[in-house]
């Protein structure tokens, strides 16, 4: 039996509902790549391109030097059997370094420090080279990314964001992330938020220039933690589920579109990596049932897979009974947190649907012990109380653009523990 890296945990909320009733359930699903592969000095080799914003605009506050200098502690931080792309973009998109072995750093940092500045800003091209060159040396066993760093919207080339998502979507399906970097308050993060998504990577906004060393460093890291590639998580619902929605809290906060699939669904993740767990967590409707137990749903990542089941039963007591509140919770709270993001776009009635979700969190008799033994939760709810304040205080329609973006972030990908 072929033994995975990853292991993979099913909790629902209820084991027990009313017989004859339709009943909503939670379920959470935990995957978490085990500690004894991080103790391995081997590593999968590294394909990066690096695609960088060259535009008029990078000059105003160091913010070209800045990148300048982390791209060049980047391929530093490269063994020579990894390899490296560099395409750097204005009103027109270059290939600066056609993908190479990172075995000459000299020759990399000469590249990297003779990138001319332009004018505009072709974010798209940029992408499309990168994508062009990094495909190149894609294969199993190599663990591939595209990181990009922009500060502006885009403004030549295809400046479309349904143009941006349907290129995301290819390199997505080609298994490469794109992992985005937004620099000061003039971009777009929406746009670099999709992009990511879309891919199965993160987007950070990079409010001080200097901070983008740390967050090549962390990349680099994270790439070379990597224990699966690719992951698909694969839900079976049995005969009467539904999947009303799905969400992923970590390392993202976001809705999950349902794949068209059915009877199963496919759920495309982000790359696992050792010492960061991810988790996926579902609502559900069952019809009402005569007595008697129930397949629920199936759940697959590679090898694992866990079965759930459910108990229809005339014991009322015993349906009332919630034994693990924690899926229902964490549903509360990731919610709360994509109401925050509506909010922050400017759809008023989030506004209330985000401070409902936090009172239900705040008057739960059960939270304090759940987030105990559930730190997914604990910052998941902490971050939404925070967001919450802060747009409550400030009001989204009077914010600053770093305002919006800083808690745009802090809506969408937690904070490490």
């Amino acid at each position: 039996m072929v033994q995975s890296p990853v292991s993979l945990r099913c909790t629902q909320n209820r084991t027990h509902v009313k017989v004859n009733s339709p009943a909503t359930l939670f379920v959470a699903i935990d995957l978490n790549a085990s500690a004894v592969v991080s103790q391995s000095p081997a590593r999968n080799p590294l394909n990066i391109a690096l695609t960088i914003d060259c535009s008029g605009s990078m000059q105003e506050d160091n913010k070209f030097d800045f990148a300048q200098e982390a791209a060049v502690s980047l391929v530093k931080s490269l063994r020579p059997t990894d390899t490296i792309s560099i395409v750097s973009f204005e009103t027109k998109a270059r290939v600066e370094v056609p993908l190479t072995q990172a075995s000459d750093p000299y020759y990399l940092e000469k590249s990297i420090i003779a990138i001319p500045l332009g004018k505009e800003t072709d974010l798209y091209e940029g992408l499309r080279l990168a994508w062009e060159q990094i495909r190149q040396a894609a294969r199993p066993g190599v663990v591939s990314r595209v990181i990009t760093i922009t500060d502006g919207e885009p403004t030549h080339g295809k400046t479309k964001e349904k143009d941006f998502v349907k290129l995301a979507e290819e390199i997505g399906q080609s298994g490469i992330p794109v992992t985005t970097l937004g620099v000061g308050i003039k971009y777009n993060e929406r746009l670099l938020m999709s992009i990511s998504q879309a891919t199965g990577s993160l987007w950070y906004h990079v409010s001080n220039a200097s901070f983008m060393s740390d967050i090549f460093s962390e990349e680099v890291t994270q790439m070379s933690r990597t224990v699966m590639q690719n992951p698909i998580l694969t839900i079976t619902p049995h005969e009467g589920t539904e999947i009303l929605d799905a969400y992923t809290m970590r390392p993202m906060v976001s809705k999950l579109l349902l794949p068209l699939t059915h009877p199963h669904y496919d759920f495309k993740l982000k790359d696992i990596v050792t010492g960061e767990d991810q988790t996926v967590f579902l609502r559900l409707r069952i019809p009402g049932r005569p007595a008697g137990q129930y397949s629920l749903l199936r759940a697959q990542l590679g090898p694992q897979t866990s079965e759930l089941t459910i108990v229809s039963t005339e014991d009322e007591q015993l349906a009332n009974v919630e034994s693990d509140p924690y899926p229902r919770l964490l549903w509360v709270a990731g919610d709360g947190l994509t109401q925050v993001q509506h909010w922050l776009d400017g759809e008023t009635h989030a506004k209330v649907s985000a401070e409902t979700r936090l009172r239900t969190l705040v008057a739960d008799p059960n939270l304090a012990t759940v987030v105990r033994s559930n730190p997914n939760l604990d910052t998941a709810v902490t971050q939404l109380r925070q967001v919450h304040d802060e747009a409550t205080r400030i009001a989204p329609g009077n914010m600053s653009e770093d305002d919006k973006k800083r808690l745009r972030q802090q809506t969408t990908v937690l904070k490490r523990r």
